[in-house]
């Protein structure tokens, strides 16, 4: 079975529909993702809420320049794309409540309750991320080295919409020891067992927030313009279809 998305649809519940879109005060994505993470009016917030560490130790501000989108890969910092992701996080459903079927909050408030923030570690595999280190009897989901395209990548909403995605995966490893992973699906502890909505694994979150992003049901505001909405969607759906694989049993249908 496949799931089948309208690229006509996904250009009407864009930004043509302000109301309930990422962001809706700015007047597009793009010149919501062009704005660096320390001109966003709720930068303390973030800083507040979610810690960024490097080595266990807080790591300097990230330098910025606008357009964000625009930076060249070779000033992206680890710290930056984190600090960018979260500000997707906070923004993406930002007034919604009770409609995540594992959480009751938003998933930012939900990540901020489980984990303290977010520590860079150099013994993780590039481009990965584990749950979780305790540093200072505080929770933090440990983040290997970032590539160089993985810097290019979280310059548009596909990459950030993975990284969000990703600190999701590791936040749900916080929340019981039940969320381990298995090795059922030839990856040693690469695996989940079921794709259930009713109790998702870190796999299934990851997902079910591709599920939502493609359907509308979080709306990040792809353009109006047809040709944007479908390399947005393109890119979330490969994304999206890498996930199927890692379930054992009633894995979720390819997109």
């Amino acid at each position: 079975m496949r799931i089948v998305i309208s690229i006509l649809w996904l250009i009407a519940v864009a930004d043509c529909l302000p109301a309930q879109r990422l962001a809706p005060t700015s007047p597009s994505l793009q010149a919501f993702l062009d704005i660096c993470p320390q001109n966003d009016p709720y930068y303390a917030i973030f800083q507040r809420d979610l810690s960024i560490l490097r080595n266990g130790s807080v790591s300097s501000n990230p330098s910025c320049f606008e357009p964000y989108t625009a930076m060249p890969t070779s000033q992206v910092t680890d710290e930056l794309v984190i600090m960018q992701t979260i500000r997707v996080a906070y923004y993406m459903d930002l007034g919604r409540s009770d409609y995540l079927p594992w959480t009751p909050f938003r998933l930012y408030d939900w990540m901020k309750q489980r984990v303290a923030g977010f520590n860079i570690d150099p013994t993780v595999t590039t481009d990965t991320a584990a749950c979780c280190s305790l540093i200072n009897g505080r929770l933090y989901i440990a983040i290997g080295p970032m590539s160089a395209a993985a810097h290019t990548a979280a310059l548009g909403i596909g990459g950030l919409a993975s990284e969000v995605s990703l600190f999701a995966h590791e936040t749900r490893h916080s929340d019981s020891n039940a969320y381990g992973h298995v090795s059922c699906c030839g990856i040693s502890f690469g695996c989940d067992q079921p794709y259930d909505e009713a109790n998702l694994s870190p796999y299934g979150i990851q997902y079910y927030l591709y599920k939502q992003w493609l359907s509308g049901a979080i709306n990040l505001g792809f353009s109006c313009n047809a040709n944007t909405a479908t390399q947005v969607a393109n890119v979330l759906r490969n994304a999206a279809n890498s996930l199927p694989t890692r379930f054992c049993d009633t894995p979720p249908p390819a997109f």
